[in-house]
C-alpha cells in the first residue's frame, strides 16, 4: 500500500524525534487520533524504517570519523618525514662544515648531531614500518670524538680529506 503524504508527514515527525519518539507525540503534533497514527505506523514499517534511517546516519558519522582521523594520521605522517629529512639535511651539513675546516668549531657538537641523526633514522623506520631497535652490530656513535666521527664519515665517503 502507498503511503498517503499525510502519513509520510506524520512518519516525518515521528523519525525526526529521535529518542524522544511516540506515535502519542505525533498524533498531538498532527492533530490526528493516536489509532490512526499507530495503525500507519505498523501498515508502513516506521519502526523498521526509523531503524534504518538511525544506523544509515550512524554509519555516515562513522565514516566521516574514520576519514577525518585517517587524514589526521596522513598529515602527522608527512609532517614526522619532513623533520626527519631536515635532520639529516643538518647531519650532513654539519659533517661537510667539519670536512671542510677540521679545526672549525662546529655549531653543533658530535653528540648533538648523533642524536639527530639516530632521530631522523628511527624516524624513518618508524614511518617505513620497520624496528628501531637494530639486531645487526652497531656502531656507538655518541661515543665517538669530533675527530673519530669526521674519520667514520671520511670512511663512508660523507666527507673530503684534509
Amino acid at each position: 500500500m502507498r503511503e498517503s503524504s499525510q502519513s509520510l508527514e506524520a512518519f516525518t515527525l515521528y523519525r525526526d524525534m529521535g529518542s524522544e519518539r511516540s506515535t502519542a507525540k505525533v498524533a498531538q503534533q498532527c492533530s490526528k487520533n493516536k489509532s490512526l497514527i499507530d495503525r500507519w505506523s505498523g501498515q508502513h514499517a516506521w519502526v523498521e524504517r526509523v531503524r534504518q534511517h538511525d544506523e544509515a546516519i550512524a554509519a555516515e558519522a562513522a565514516e566521516r570519523d574514520k576519514h577525518a582521523r585517517l587524514t589526521e594520521a596522513d598529515t602527522l605522517r608527512r609532517a614526522r618525514f619532513n623533520i626527519a629529512q631536515t635532520e639529516q639535511v643538518i647531519v650532513l651539513k654539519w659533517l661537510q662544515c667539519v670536512a671542510a675546516d677540521p679545526k672549525a668549531i662546529a655549531a653543533l657538537k658530535a653528540g648533538e648531531v648523533v642524536a639527530l641523526a639516530k632521530g631522523a633514522q628511527d624516524t624513518q623506520r618508524i614511518e617505513h614500518g620497520e624496528a628501531t631497535d637494530q639486531t645487526r652490530t652497531q656502531v656507538q656513535w655518541e661515543m665517538l670524538s669530533d675527530d673519530a666521527l669526521l674519520a667514520r664519515a671520511r670512511a663512508l665517503g660523507l666527507a673530503g680529506t684534509d
